[in-house]
């Protein structure tokens, strides 16, 4: 059954997405300090001004401090790594013969409805579709709590990828 290591891989591409953004956001902040406004003065006085630090100087100095050059790059790296696997793993799952793969496809991926649709793609009854998908959806619900739990891949513990739908 393939379309289990397709969900899976299908969630992980979700957490590396949500690590990029996030990556993108703290930088972008950063990148919000340099706009024009009220100068910040420091206690540090030159010839009896106070010491400002140019704001462009100061977006460089946070930015690698933070290490966000390089983790904004493996992000990427890892985004795209994980699309290549999810895209070589729906190809897979779009030629699989098994039957729950059959039924995975037609209402996850071609997104039709469960319904007498499914059954003419895949040539099942209603009540044998239903009972197939009673099945996936148990699996994804253990596959998307097995992925949700691994500290890896969630930071934020108190909000679920799921909320959103």
């Amino acid at each position: 059954m393939v379309y289990k290591e397709y969900h899976e891989y299908l969630l992980k591409l979700h957490f590396a997405e949500q690590d990029l953004s996030n990556y993108l956001d703290e930088s972008n902040a950063i990148l919000n300090m340099t706009q024009p406004h009220s100068p910040a003065l420091t206690t540090d006085k030159v010839d009896g001004r106070p010491k400002t630090v140019p704001p462009a100087l100061k977006y460089v100095m946070t930015k690698e401090e933070k290490d966000l050059y390089r983790k904004i790059e493996k992000a990427k790296n890892n985004v795209a790594n994980r699309k290549y696997l999810v895209d070589t793993k729906k190809e897979e799952l779009k030629k699989s013969n098994d039957d729950y793969d059959k039924v995975y496809v037609a209402k996850y991926i071609d997104n039709i409805k469960p319904n007498l649709n499914i059954g003419l793609k895949v040539n099942f009854s209603l009540r044998q579709i239903n009972r197939i998908l009673k099945v996936i959806d148990k699996e994804l619900a253990i596959i998307r709590r097995k992925v949700e739990n691994d500290g890896r891949y969630r930071k934020n513990k108190n909000t679920s990828i799921w909320d959103k739908r």
